[in-house]
């Protein structure tokens, strides 16, 4: 997530729907970035980070708004990856980091469909 993240309506609606989808067990799993900027800011809409919402909220439902702040709770309390502008590591091995988590998980996800289609093709071959 960037500073640019709260000014984007479009942005806000697909997080909402990220985390619906995650609570219908929709979606496996989330890995949110939160690129140069404090999870608890995410979460309050607070810092840098939560200045453009106030502006935002004027010109929305107050149920949408209240759908945005769920999902930036919401993903602020998931597990995921931090980069600060004052990291000890550099850039490039935050998103070399990323990828390696990315990779991991899209090889646990083959693996449990390869283990899925293995048994519902031995449920067809039993008598």
């Amino acid at each position: 997530m960037k500073n640019s993240y709260l000014e984007s309506r479009w942005c806000l609606d697909e997080l909402a729907e990220i985390r619906n989808c995650l609570l219908r067990k929709q979606l496996d799993f989330v890995i949110p970035v939160f690129y140069k900027v404090k999870t608890s800011h995410v979460e309050k809409q607070t810092g840098d980070f939560g200045k453009p919402f106030p502006n935002l909220q004027k010109k929305h439902p107050r149920l949408r708004v209240l759908r945005w702040k769920k999902a930036l709770k919401f993903v602020a309390e998931t597990i995921g990856l931090s980069y600060r502008e004052n990291s000890s590591i550099p850039e490039l091995d935050f998103i070399k980091n990323i990828v390696e988590v990315v990779n991991g998980l899209l090889r646990r996800i083959a693996l449990k469909d390869s283990k899925s289609m293995r048994n519902s093709e031995a449920g067809r071959s039993s008598p």
